[in-house]
C-alpha cells in the first residue's frame, strides 16, 4: 500500500527470486520493457516485484535489485524500483488480490506459476495485465499511460507461460 496513493501506476510482478527458470526472463524482461520507454521510474510510475516465496527475505531482495538494475542503460541506480520479501500469509493475500496463482511442486522444489505484469491505477486499482517475458514498448507505455489516467482494461486474448516442468 505504500506505493499507491501518490498520483502514480504502479507496475506489479510476482516472481521468486532463487527461481532458476522463468523468473529472471521476466524481471529482465520487465527491466528491458521499461528501460525503453520515455517515462521515468519514480516520477511517471512505480514498479514493485514481489517475491512468492516466503524464504527470501529482504536481503535476496536487495541483491535482485541490484543484478537486475545493474544492466539497466536508463536507471542503474533503481529510482522507483521496488524488490519485496513477505510472509506467507501476506504473499497469498496479495497474489489471491490480483488474481495472481501459484503452487508449489515438491517433485522439483519449485514454484508452478504464470508470467504476468501488471498494471495498476494510483489508487490500486488493476487496470490491465500484460503476460509474457518480453514486453512491447508501445504496449508497456500505454500501460502505463492508461493505468496513469485510470482507465481499466480487459483482457480478452491472454497468452500465459508457466514456470514448471513437466514430466
Amino acid at each position: 500500500g505504500d506505493y499507491f496513493g501518490k498520483g502514480r501506476p504502479v507496475a506489479l510482478g510476482l516472481s521468486y527470486y532463487t527461481c532458476p527458470n522463468l523468473c529472471n526472463f521476466f524481471t529482465s524482461g520487465v527491466v528491458e520493457g521499461f528501460d525503453r520507454i520515455e517515462l521515468k521510474p519514480g516520477e511517471d510510475y512505480e514498479v514493485v516485484i514481489v517475491s512468492i516465496d516466503p524464504r527470501d527475505t529482504p536481503e535476496n531482495a536487495l541483491d535482485r535489485k541490484n543484478a537486475y538494475l545493474s544492466e539497466s542503460e536508463k536507471n542503474p541506480e533503481g529510482r522507483g524500483w521496488h524488490f519485496l520479501s513477505g510472509k506467507q500469509a501476506e504473499i497469498e493475500i496479495l497474489a489471491s488480490t490480483v488474481g495472481f496463482s501459484y503452487e508449489w511442486d515438491e517433485k522439483t522444489q519449485q514454484y508452478a506459476h504464470g508470467a504476468a505484469l501488471m498494471l495498476a491505477t494510483p489508487e490500486g486499482i488493476l487496470s490491465k495485465y500484460l503476460y509474457g517475458i518480453s514486453f512491447k514498448e508501445r504496449d508497456l507505455r500505454l500501460a502505463v499511460v492508461e493505468a496513469g489516467r485510470g482507465m481499466i482494461g480487459t483482457s480478452l486474448d491472454r497468452f500465459m507461460l508457466y514456470c514448471f516442468r513437466w514430466d
